[in-house]
């Protein structure tokens, strides 16, 4: 017996036998040979097959376990192709007469919205007497799986996703967003918006959630990015993409320091404060690198205060604190203090850019320090014609250090974030 179909078994034994109440338990999953309901075997099977009536009921596990995905199950996300390919299987030997039903169509729509594979949409194309209506949609679906996107937009045109039922015309919804998404941002909010309210708490839901806040972003609807950004957190904080959401939002985070300012997320407080400590640690010390390497110092400053308002014990983060703020420190005073507390500072709690931008650093100050002691020596001195060369000379290496530390701080500054 293969795994995978024992896997299959057990999660439409599950569906079937308690009404598709989702899994309590993410370890029968992965691991059937400890769920006594799964010895025995083929026999054991074959009864779950007797109980599935139709398709529809089939495709009713996959919407159970999107829902897990949703709820941070990973080992469900790990077992999702094992099982889209047993459905696949026990699909494509279905008896015709069965498509001529059209809810059995819908689920099939749905199967192949959801990951599932084309070969079966393309037999059952084939089959004479499928409901007009449900037959378009599988065209439609056919055509997204294969990649043939123009053809997919096209058929779903004209379709309204408010006439289907509910969880079907959340995918549409969902799908139709993705296809115009880069030439009809505005239109593709719209039927994001859509998906969310026809299957709220599902994975529709969640998917539909994450693509619209960043499409609202690059359409400069910050406004709405902030409150679906809050809702996603506050919603989906336990998603298995919340971690993909989370990377996505710190740059869009960063790249609105950058372009509007930190006025506008320093009103963002009840936002960001849905997030951990650290998480929030770390968007702020993204928002100090990248604009200390545009020189904003100001911007640098608030950060750095926002960090150090949360008290965060992250050693890390406390390294990274410490270099930003003494270079701030640095170019506003020119006090040696904040070059020693540099040097003094552990490397090993630093990314390799940060520790480039300490050495940089270090390097550019002592040069500066050494240039500003010969020009006060200079001064107090009377002037003598002997010395003039010398002196000269000197500085001219001052200046040409000068010149390689401020090349290497350029280079530490525009190598790549940490």
């Amino acid at each position: 017996m293969k795994r995978p179909l024992l896997v299959l078994g057990i999660f439409i034994s599950y569906m079937i036998g308690y009404m598709g109440v989702a899994f309590s338990d993410p370890q029968a999953i992965v691991s059937p040979a400890h769920n006594p309901e799964t010895r025995g075997g083929d026999a054991h099977l074959a009864s779950v097959h007797d109980k599935v009536k139709s398709p529809l009921e089939m495709i009713r596990t996959i919407e159970i376990l999107q829902d897990q995905i949703a709820a941070g199950k990973k080992p469900v996300e790990a077992a999702m192709p094992a099982v889209v390919k047993q459905i696949a299987e026990r699909l494509i030997t279905e008896d015709p007469e069965v498509w001529k039903d059209p809810k059995n169509v819908q689920a099939l729509v749905i199967y192949l919205f959801s990951g599932g594979q084309p070969r079966v949409a393309k037999k059952v194309l084939g089959y004479e007497g499928l409901p007009s209506s449900d037959g378009k949609l599988l065209n439609a679906a056919y055509a997204y799986t294969i990649g043939n996107r123009a053809e997919a937009a096209k058929i779903l045109r004209t379709t309204d996703p408010n006439t289907l039922p509910s969880f079907l015309g959340a995918h549409v919804a969902l799908i139709k967003a993705l296809l115009v998404a880069e030439k009809e941002p505005a239109n593709a909010m719209r039927y994001l918006d859509l998906a969310r309210i026809l299957a709220p708490g599902t994975l529709i839901e969640e998917a539909a959630l994450r693509r619209e806040i960043f499409l609202a972003e690059s359409s400069h609807k910050f406004t709405k990015f902030f409150f679906l950004s809050g809702q996603y957190t506050r919603r989906f904080r336990n998603s298995i993409y919340f971690d993909n959401f989370y990377k996505h939002f710190v740059n869009s985070i960063v790249s609105l320091s950058l372009n509007e300012g930190t006025e506008l997320i320093s009103q963002q407080g009840e936002i960001l404060s849905a997030l951990s400590l650290q998480q929030q640690a770390e968007i702020y010390l993204a928002i100090a690198y990248q604009n200390l390497l545009c020189g904003r110092i100001d911007q640098v400053a608030y950060a750095l205060s926002r960090i150090h308002a949360l008290g965060t014990k992250s050693a890390i983060n406390s390294e990274r604190e410490v270099i930003y703020q003494n270079i701030v420190d640095f170019l506003k005073t020119g006090e040696g203090e904040s070059l020693d507390r540099i040097a003094r500072l552990d490397e090993k709690n630093l990314s390799s850019k940060d520790t480039e931008l300490a050495h940089a650093l270090l390097q550019i100050g002592r040069v500066l320090q050494e240039t500003d002691a010969e020009q006060t020596l200079s001064s107090e001195e009377t002037f003598q014609p002997e010395a003039s060369s010398a002196r000269d000379d000197h500085v001219m290496e001052l200046i040409k250090r000068t010149d390689e530390a401020m090349n290497s701080v350029d280079r530490a500054l525009h190598g790549g974030a940490p």
